[in-house]
């Protein structure tokens, strides 16, 4: 049997056990609860296990290297984890570090430098850390200085919000990590 004909085989039975699904969910939400009455969790989650199903039925089929892989995809998963937690940070340093900016400081600085840190973390994952510094190497002072100002500026603000404690100098720290994040 040919490698051709073993796939043809698979992958037109696994298309029609999911359009026989997707037929049947279809049919049942016709029959069900109005679809507006769910909650937005449970949409998700459906969503989701939608997603992972198609992914385990088409695992068998894919292949072992490449943007297909089963690695690429945990780095994809791992990666969006990353950047959505960077999100939900970014947002607690508007809501809640804007507002007390003048008097705690410490708030802002601390949830803009988890956020910063987590997305950059989100863009190593993505591309694997061998190749991010390979990256940052190859290119010289130009690539790799932002990132070490970055990064230094990043350590900088953990150091002084968590040991100092001084307004001035966690003022001070929030602006230089922003000065190297619009440098970056």
């Amino acid at each position: 049997m040919s490698f051709r004909h073993h796939m043809s085989n698979n992958s037109g039975s696994a298309f029609s056990d999911w359009l026989e699904r997707q037929k049947a969910a279809e049919n049942a939400e016709r029959n069900g609860p109005d679809t507006e009455k769910q909650s937005m969790f449970s949409q998700f989650a459906s969503i989701q296990d939608n997603f992972t199903n198609q992914l385990q039925e088409m695992s068998g089929s894919l292949p072992e290297a490449g943007p297909l892989s089963a690695s690429f995809r945990n780095r994809i998963t791992n990666s969006i984890y990353l950047f959505i937690a960077s999100g939900v940070f970014a947002i607690l340093a508007i809501v809640i570090g804007l507002p007390t900016l003048i008097v705690r400081p410490i708030k802002f600085v601390m949830c803009m430098t988890l956020s910063t840190l987590l997305a950059a973390g989100s863009v190593i994952v993505m591309q694997t850390p061998s190749v991010f510094l390979k990256n940052v190497t190859s290119g010289g002072v130009h690539n790799a200085l932002p990132v070490i100002l970055l990064l230094a500026s990043m350590i900088f603000t953990l150091y002084v919000t968590i040991f100092v404690h001084k307004y001035l100098s966690i003022i001070f720290a929030g602006a230089l990590q922003i000065l190297c994040m619009l440098y970056y």
